[in-house]
């Protein structure tokens, strides 16, 4: 398999959502709480997308 770097948008996007889920697990927002592990999940998931695949 070859790896193939992200664009930018890809990177930020996933760097941000990753963030943000870190951030909202340790505060003591109710509504950002319960999706913080979804936040960092996707923002993996961009991230693993974006160098697996050509283009994204």
């Amino acid at each position: 398999m070859k790896l193939t770097p992200p664009k930018q948008w890809i990177f930020w996007g996933s760097l941000f959502l990753t963030v943000i889920g870190v951030l909202s697990a340790f505060s003591r927002l109710a509504f950002l709480v319960e999706w913080s592990v979804w936040f960092v999940l996707v923002g993996y998931i961009m991230l693993f997308l974006g160098n697996v695949f050509r283009g994204l």
